[in-house]
Order: C-alpha cells, then structure tokens, then sequence
C-alpha cells in the first residue's frame, strides 16, 4: 500500500513538473506604479527605466531576457522587462542579467527605486535564486534583495528610496538577475519603473537664536562699463521659440524648464538619459542650437559670456585636441558657409552645477559670423548632454571726442600794401617727405605690370610725382628791327665782323658801277 501511494505522489509532482505555467501568466495582476515624479532641481539618471522602448541599447543583457507585454498592458506600465527561463521551456543551468552603467553625480541627493514580480513554477527545494544589486569600483557589490532569494508571489513588489548617496561621485552598474539550476522549478522575475533621481543636497539649516527685523536689501544688477551694451544675441535666455536655429541630428535640442540660471526655460543638448521619449545613443550624433550675429565694426571691443550646466558619463578632460571624434561640449564660431571660424570652447565635463565662461571677440568685430553651440556623442553608449542659458554678448564702444574749446582770434591792423615780388617758375619736384598714397591698379594696370588676375594696390609716393609741364607758347608777332637795333643784340665781335661785311659788299658795289659807266663812255 504504502508503494502504491508512494508511486501515486511521484506521478503527481512529475505532472506538475512538466505542466507549463499557463494558468499563472493567465491571471490579472495589478500593473507597476508609474515612474516617481520628479521635483524641481532632480533629475533622472535611468534610461528607459519603464520599458517603453526596446530593452537595448539602452540596457544590456545576458541570457533570457524579453520586454513582456503580455499581461502588463495598461497606459501606467506598458511593459516590464522578464528576466530568467520562460514557464513553458526547458529547464537548464543558466544566468540571466539585465544591467545599466550610471554615472552618480557628486553633490546630489541620490535615491534608487524599482519594481519587482518575482515568479517560479513548481515550489520545491532547489538552488535557483532572483538576484538585484549594485556593482562599483573595485568590486564592490551591495545587493538590493536578500541573499539566497527566491519567491513566487502574486502581485508586485516595491522598492522605494534606497539610498546611494555613498557611491556619490561614482559610476555604477545596477544589475538584476535570476539563476536556474536546470533542475527542480524554473524561476523568472519581471522587472519595471527603475528609477535613480539625484536632488540637490539641501544646506544645512542652524537655528538663528535671535530674529532681527532689517529691511529687506536691494539687489541691483551691476552696471555695464561706460560705453558698453549688451547686442547681438536675441533671446539668449530661451523664454521662447525666437531666433535660435535648432540642429536637425537624431540627438535632437530642446527647451526644458529644469535646470535653469535665468527664467523659466534653458537649452538643452546631448543625449540626457532622463529625456522623455528616450534619445537613441547607438549613432555618433550632433545636437545643437545656432544664431547668427555681427558685432558693429564701429566698436571698440566684444566679448560672449554663457552659463553651462555639464553632464557626461565619460571621464571629464578639460581639453580636447580639434579633430578627436569623442563626447563633447563645445561653442564654435562659424563663417556663413558654415566653415570654422574660430573654436571658444571644447571640453567634457561633468559640473552638476551652473557654470559662466566668457571669451573674447575683439579679433571677430565687423564679420558676419555664426554662434553656434553644440554636444557630440561619439555613440559608444556612455552619454554626454549640457544646459545652455543666459547667452549674452557685451559690445563696448570708444569714447566720442569732445573738441576743445579755443579762445577767439586777436584782432590786428591791416597790413601795409608792398609790392608782390614777381616769381619766375622753377620746374622743382615736391618734397621727399610727402605722405604716399595708395594707387589700386586696375585690369589692364596690373596686366602691364604682371599681376594679371588680381594683386595688391601699388604704392606711389607722392615724391615721385612731376608737375605737368607747361604747353610752349605760339611765337608772338614782332615789330620790324633796324640794322643798328640788330646789331645791338649782336656781341662786339660778331658786330664788327658784321659791319666788315657789309662795307666790304658796298666797295663792290661801288667798282662795279665804275667799271660800267667807264666802259659806256668807252664805247660812245
């Protein structure tokens, strides 16, 4: 008899053994809880934390691991993560994990928070166990659940508010798990609304012993220096949709209302794990905003001053050499083709806190420019975003000068009339110490002097010049001149040689007309 119940009992557990939990993923269970609302000045630090996208990349896994959405299909929690064997399957030694890396900002208040339904089939004594913890810097674990856990309950379990203050400054990997001995029952655990929110620390507050009523202080802006204005930028605190160019990268910008420095709204770029909905990290992406600007060439002097919140999950470097494809925040200047005009600022940090930087743009006066602010992440999973707010430029112009005043002229007598010395014009150059002047060349100039095709303006100095020289005057008619006028404006030498001549021509004169009147009375 005692063999026959025996076998009996054997035949049952072995049934019960082989039977597929259909009746239990059947039942109605009560969903998760939504994700715990945010204060002002908190943020989240879990990516996809309620599943409401795919598991990767956002976590990673090892083993049997499905985002199950068979019987948490309410609009709180649509989905949760399932974590160890499927009911239904084989039994088999096996390990399964879902875990993400999480950089703790130092400075915060940091609590954990999760959802948990762990589950197994057959309640017999095995060595399967759900697991959930931490894991650090030099392996240190902390586990969330007790040790050697296994359960099988009917509803979710709460985890709220866990402290992690103590791994502040750290990067962390939550993990959470289930292991399958492959014999006995086969366990799982759905997973949901994991949640890391850092709060600022709040100071600590001493109790003033005696309250004494004062008035309540003014605070005033501190004024500009003399000359100075605040232009160029428009909108540069983000209080609406204006001016600002927004980059189209799968990395999209927004406008959030936390954290702020200056209104209601700041900038937001980079991939924050905290965005809702979730921004992809498994491509290199841009993210950025742009505005374009000129500084009037009329001033003197220019500067840009911005206020940065920074956050990465990389080591921070404090430079970045130019063409190093990593995470990044940075402000660049570009020219209107969009080229590199000049780099202001290119760094990877991880401040937690609201931080001013103000350069110089002096050397950018009169240029039609870009200002443009951008976050890259380089897509290796390990994200970086900042806050941009209050973008102001401060342009200062020389002062205007303020002629002096002179006293009027003192009158004096009239001068005395002298007569006007006639000068004669003298073909003098101008003096060497002119200033020169700049004589551009055009086309055909250049090409006569070899700079064809564009050259610098050539350089004459004013020295060089030559006054035009005055046109020669037609001969003016003169008077008839008489032989001893003639002979006035003759030298003494070349007068008498003159005079030999022409009394040497009247003697010749005289002999001919002797030898003719001789010779006619000859003949008669």
């Amino acid at each position: 008899m005692r063999q026959f119940w025996a076998s009996v009992a054997l035949i049952l557990l072995t049934v019960l053994w082989i039977l597929p939990a259909a009746p239990l993923e059947a039942a109605t269970f009560a969903a998760p809880a939504s994700y715990p609302p945010l204060q002002p000045g908190c943020f989240e630090l879990v990516v996809n934390g309620n599943f409401a996208s795919a598991i990767s990349p956002a976590w990673s896994t090892q083993g049997w691991v499905i985002r199950d959405t068979s019987v948490w299909a309410t609009p709180a929690s649509p989905a949760s993560a399932r974590v160890g064997l499927q009911a239904a399957g084989p039994n088999q030694n096996n390990t399964s994990t879902l875990s993400q890396s999480i950089v703790l900002p130092a400075g915060y208040t940091i609590t954990l928070s999760f959802q948990y339904f762990p589950r197994f089939n057959i309640d017999i004594p095995d060595n399967d166990e759900q697991f959930a913890e931490i894991q650090a810097a030099g392996g240190r674990r902390e586990p969330l659940l007790p040790a050697r856990y296994k359960q099988n309950l009917g509803n979710w379990q709460t985890v709220s508010g866990y402290p992690l203050d103590s791994f502040a400054g750290q990067q962390i990997t939550l993990v959470f798990g289930v292991f399958n001995d492959g014999v006995g029952s086969i366990t799982w655990m759905n997973v949901d609304n994991v949640s890391i929110i850092a709060c600022p620390t709040p100071p600590t507050v001493t109790p003033t012993p005696t309250i004494t009523v004062s008035p309540t202080p003014t605070f005033t802006a501190t004024p500009l220096p003399a000359g100075c204005v605040t232009d160029g930028i428009l909108n540069g605190s983000f209080e609406d949709n204006s001016f600002w160019i927004l980059g189209d990268a799968p990395a999209l910008p927004a406008f959030v209302g936390s954290p702020v420095y200056d209104g209601l709204r700041s900038a937001r770029l980079g991939i924050d794990p905290s965005a809702v909905p979730v921004i992809p990290d498994h491509h290199p992406s841009y993210s950025s905003i742009r505005q374009p600007f000129q500084i009037s060439p009329m001033a003197g002097s220019a500067s840009l001053s911005w206020w940065h919140f920074d956050r990465t999950e990389e080591g921070v470097l404090e430079s970045i050499p130019s063409g190093l494809a990593i995470d990044r925040q940075e402000v660049i200047l570009l020219n209107l083709d969009n080229s590199t005009a000049g780099v202001l600022y290119r760094k990877r940090l991880n401040t937690n806190a609201w931080r001013q930087d103000t350069v110089d743009l002096t050397g950018f006066i009169g240029r039609p420019l870009v200002l443009y602010f951008n976050t890259f992440n380089d897509g290796n999973a390990l994200r970086t975003w900042q806050f941009i707010d209050k973008v102001v430029m401060t342009v200062c112009y020389p002062p205007t000068a303020t002629p002096t005043p002179t006293s009027p002229p003192t009158p004096t007598s009239p001068p005395t009339d002298t007569p006007t010395p006639t000068s004669t014009p003298t073909d003098t150059p101008l003096p060497a110490e002119v200033v020169p002047f700049l004589a551009p060349l055009g086309d055909e100039m250049q090409q006569a002097n070899g700079l064809a095709g564009g050259g610098e303006p050539t350089v004459i100095a004013l020295a060089e010049q030559r006054l035009p020289e005055a046109a020669t005057p037609a001969p003016t008619p003169t008077q008839p001149q008489t032989w001893l006028a003639f002979l006035n404006d003759q030298p003494l030498t070349d007068a008498l040689a003159t005079i030999g001549v022409l009394i040497g021509g009247l003697a010749l004169i005289g002999m001919l007309t002797w030898l003719i009147i001789w010779n006619r009375q000859r003949r008669g």
